[in-house]
């Protein structure tokens, strides 16, 4: 219960950060023109806004954003200090339990045994795993989407901005963004969508290697005539 209790608190944290992430975003749309044929942006509505603001204001709004995603990194690097190890051992126990409950899934389908409730109730089981693990990693992989597409804001508004002094804030801005992006990890993997490819890539092999081992088992005979024949 616990256990259940830190990983959603570190769940919440890093979908609020994400939505920090995404209001910056905004508020930077706010500031800047990111469109060369009409200075404005686009609203909820779908109706254009203009950008009314002098190069003054924009220095100092740049300068506030360039401040709020330090901050904001600072968040992202004490979650992945604080829950790496906890969120690590979700990953890795919900792999483990990933391979066991699908291969004595396999032999229960397979043998129609007495153990097949208890089959589904260990699948079950690991879906509960499986649904924190899929969460973190869409919030991870949210987080980083977000700080790339400021990334890509800055860069069409250094392309629209027509202030040498602009340019040159936003381009210093874009070092920042180059050196320190938002990323969730562990330090060993980050916390995004390709992890869930390699899991299910390594389950599948892990899978195929106790079914061999188990056919191999239940066949004693077959081996018996290959160490006959060499």
């Amino acid at each position: 219960m616990n256990f259940s209790v830190i990983i959603a608190y570190a769940v919440t944290l890093v979908i609020s950060t994400s939505n920090r992430y995404r209001f910056l975003d905004e508020a930077f749309r706010m500031y800047f023109p990111i469109n060369s044929s009409s200075p404005g942006f686009l609203t909820t509505a779908g109706c254009m806004e203009t950008v009314v603001c002098n190069e003054k204001e924009q220095m100092v709004v740049l300068r506030q954003i360039k401040v709020l995603h330090d901050k904001l990194n600072d968040v992202v690097e004490l979650v992945n200090y604080c829950f790496s190890v906890q969120i690590t051992f979700c990953v890795g126990l919900c792999f483990v339990i990933g391979v066991v409950c699908s291969f004595g899934l396999f032999k229960t389908l397979i043998y129609w045994d007495e153990l097949y409730f208890m089959g589904i109730m260990n699948f079950i089981w690991y879906l509960y795993y499986l649904f924190f693990v899929l969460f973190f990693i869409a919030v991870g992989s949210k987080i980083t989407r977000e700080g790339k597409h400021i990334g890509v804001l800055v860069h069409k508004a250094i392309n629209c901005s027509t202030s040498s002094a602009v340019i040159n804030e936003l381009s210093i801005f874009s070092q920042q963004l180059l050196h320190r992006s938002p990323v969730i990890t562990c330090g060993l993997f980050v916390y995004d969508w390709t992890l869930l490819y390699t899991m299910l890539g390594a389950t599948a092999t892990y899978l195929i290697i106790l079914i061999q081992f188990d056919v191999s088992i239940q066949n004693p005979t077959n081996l018996n005539d290959t160490a006959t024949g060499t």
